[in-house]
């Protein structure tokens, strides 16, 4: 009887260890993703070039993974203050202040470049 006690608490307790630790890793694998509902993020990025589908940036994760980020818009005062229509900005890096719309759309609010 003790026995049995002791087996069913250790596997409770890994279930639970097991639960907390995978929901740790899901949350820090993509932070981008992560960020809904109009939330403000900020991001350092390399500025890669626009296309039809928004403006793409290269963003380094916490493993050092470099992943390709389109931001499908630019607020006006952002648009004002940087010509990412410009084939010279490309390569330069910038700090991006985003909010991502519940349908997924990225819009950028700030960004600051980086020299």
């Amino acid at each position: 009887m003790k026995t049995r006690i002791k087996v069913l608490l250790v596997m409770l307790c890994v279930a639970f260890f097991s639960t907390t630790t995978y929901a740790t890793v899901q949350n820090s694998v993509n932070p981008i993703a992560l960020e809904i509902n109009n939330q403000e993020a900020t991001v350092t990025g390399v500025y890669k070039g626009h296309d039809d589908s928004g403006y793409n940036f290269a963003i380094v994760d916490e493993k050092g993974v470099e992943n390709l980020t389109t931001f499908s818009s630019v607020d006006e005062a952002v648009a004002k203050s940087n010509d990412l229509d410009s084939k010279s900005v490309i390569g330069t890096t910038y700090e991006i202040t985003f909010t991502v719309a519940e349908d997924g759309a990225k819009t950028i609010s700030a960004l600051k470049p980086q020299y």
